[in-house]
């Protein structure tokens, strides 16, 4: 028996379902093949040891396609954050060591994250020919991998029960190199416009938390790794051209568009490593 509505995202909807479980009912412009890719995305990540949803499998309800997951019974890192006791400096850190685990696994016959970015970015009107070729042309100089990308990390698709910590939203999970994952954390961390409908005391609290939260996050990435910030900040420009084809605020959209003439007016072959 379906229970109560507990989330929406971009492709379906999460309801209580069994004890222990949720089902994740896709809309109906969902393709079933994308929800077969799903099933199995799922699968995998599990035999590769990831803290991720143990996957039921599939069933269908009403005319809908779903998908039986495990239900994580704790809050997402982002509330914990939130909380009076929450410290941020740990956080960051915590966040940086489950990003690294993430990329510590060979992804190589996942979809190609920069084949994505280049089929996105071909596509927005909201840049011009000219500068489309620019970004397109930077992008195919960017160093490539075969490692898993998350393709969305951030403290909401993280979720904390008790000492266990579970990554969620897997939907845009590709191979790719593990600083393009890193670079579009922290160009959500430094652009994203909160939601208006969002309590005004958890704005203000995201708010002055987030800055911290970012810095100490690349602090901790690189620190595990071994990689320099500028060579993450390399991926900036092409992840925030393929993020204006996301459903955005107005508000953030211009954000985005002023770094891009931005760094578009600093790219020359001499300066690739430095914008």
């Amino acid at each position: 028996m379906i229970g109560k509505l507990i989330g929406k995202g971009r492709t379906g909807e999460i309801y209580d379902w069994e004890e222990g479980k949720v089902i994740k009912l896709f809309f109906h412009s969902v393709k079933e093949s994308f929800v077969e890719q799903e099933v199995v995305l799922g699968k995998w990540l599990q035999s590769m040891g990831l803290m991720v949803p143990q996957v039921y499998g599939s069933v269908e309800m009403d005319g809908r396609s779903g998908i039986v997951y495990e239900k994580i019974s704790g809050v997402s890192m982002t509330e914990k954050l939130l909380d009076p006791n929450g410290n941020v400096t740990e956080s960051a850190k915590e966040l940086a060591k489950l990003h690294q685990n993430i990329h510590r696994v060979d992804a190589r016959n996942l979809p190609a994250f920069t084949a994505k970015l280049q089929a996105i970015i071909k596509r927005t009107r909201l840049l011009d020919y000219r500068s489309k070729e620019q970004i397109l042309s930077y992008l195919a100089k960017l160093p490539d991998a075969n490692v898993l990308c998350h393709g969305d990390f951030h403290t909401d698709n993280v979720l904390v029960e008790q000492e266990k910590k579970v990554v969620i939203d897997w939907e845009t999970a590709c191979k790719g190199n593990p600083l393009s994952d890193v670079a579009r954390t922290v160009m959500i961390y430094k652009y994203a416009i909160l939601p208006t409908e969002m309590p005004v005391a958890a704005r203000e609290k995201i708010e002055e938390l987030r800055t911290v939260l970012c810095e100490e996050y690349i602090k901790e990435y690189s620190r595990l790794t071994g990689t320099k910030e500028e060579e993450m900040k390399m991926w900036l420009l092409p992840l925030m051209a393929a993020r204006l084809e996301e459903e955005l605020s107005k508000e953030e959209k211009q954000l985005l568009l002023k770094e891009i003439e931005y760094h578009l007016e600093n790219i020359s072959d001499e300066n690739l490593k430095t914008i």
